[in-house]
């Protein structure tokens, strides 16, 4: 699911087509869910719309999020 992907530092762009890919999901559904993401400060990003991408804001991890993720990947 789109909403539990973490998209963060890995990425500088994603394009919404690699998105749509990736979860099988059409463009209107991918617009939605990035959108309310970004909003609910979810995702650190914004829409560069006329390229289709989602340009990601490059911020420093928090010590919590960083041992977050390390627990994730295990």
């Amino acid at each position: 699911m789109l909403t539990t992907t973490n998209l963060g530092p890995q990425y500088c762009s994603i394009d919404v087509k690699q998105l749509m890919s990736m979860f099988g999901i059409d463009l209107k559904v991918a617009h939605k869910v990035v959108s309310r993401m970004m909003l609910r400060g979810e995702l650190l990003g914004a829409w560069d719309q006329p390229s289709g991408c989602i340009v990601m804001h490059n911020e420093e991890l928090t010590r919590l999020q960083h041992n977050a993720l390390n627990f994730a990947d295990k």
